[in-house]
């Protein structure tokens, strides 16, 4: 059965310390090698991910990856852009606005086709709204119905995944709706979400909660054989500085099981 290894992970947009913070993120990549990896918040005025990826092709030697960027239109567009990198055969690539009114930013989804080994795989990357409130919620369930259209269009012959900053805790609407349809990989293997992913101690408020807000989740007929919270350790020379005020999550995943 074909394998792969995907992860997620948000990676903090604003401009805060973020020449040292993608550095982070160029570490934690070589270290996990995904395949195929979802991120939220890239600043596309800085240039972030396709530094990341470059830098990623020179320390993991002979590796061919990739980005695919798609922005999030509105006042915050230049920091909250989507991307994915993998080294996998490209077959498509677009993104799907979700048309959502009233946000400082629109949100957005990216898909991308890839080929593992010869399977069609069908890899989506998003984040939703953020804010608090029933309001919110309507609004991220709202998000994820247009989603799932949007996944429903491309049919179902083969496997699909859906990694992100989802703002929503496990037993929100909006992940009930998901989990309707998918598996998350980290209860797969642990039989529970993870304790957080959010916040980390890199902008850390004292009133700020614990919260699990990401997700990477599978279709079925995918076997997940592993997975892990990510990017949960400091600088070497500051212990104040992570890769971004989320931790990311990793796991590894056989294709037709």
């Amino acid at each position: 059965m074909p394998a792969l290894r995907v992860a997620t992970l948000n990676l903090y947009g604003p401009p805060y310390r973020a020449d040292e913070r993608a550095e982070l993120v160029v570490q934690g990549l070589a270290r996990l090698r995904p395949d195929i990896v979802g991120l939220q918040e890239v600043n596309i005025g800085a240039d972030i991910g396709t530094r990341i990826c470059s830098e990623l092709n020179v320390v993991v030697k002979g590796s061919t990856f990739r980005i695919l960027h798609v922005a999030n239109p509105g006042t915050e567009a230049n920091r909250g852009a989507l991307a994915v990198i993998t080294h996998l055969p490209v077959l498509a690539h677009e993104g799907f606005d979700y048309l959502t009114e009233g946000l400082e930013w629109n949100r957005t989804v990216q898909r991308v086709r890839v080929d593992v080994e010869g399977q069609t795989v069908d890899f989506y990357n998003t984040h939703l709204h953020y804010q608090l409130g029933s309001d919110a919620d309507a609004m991220r369930c709202e998000q994820v119905e247009r989603l799932l259209a949007w996944m429903d269009s491309h049919g179902w012959d083969f496997p699909k995944m859906v990694v992100g900053d989802f703002n929503a805790w496990p037993d929100s609407r909006a992940v009930r709706l998901l989990k309707d349809r998918f598996r998350s990989a980290y209860q797969a293997v642990h039989g529970k979400e993870p304790e957080k992913t959010w916040p980390t101690p890199l902008l850390r408020q004292p009133s700020a909660p614990d919260w699990t807000l990401d997700y990477i989740f599978l279709s079925p007929g995918v076997r997940v054989t592993d997975a892990a919270v990510t990017f949960t350790e400091a600088g070497a020379s500051d212990s104040g500085l992570y890769a971004s005020d989320h931790f990311g999550l990793a796991a590894s995943v056989e294709l037709g099981a």
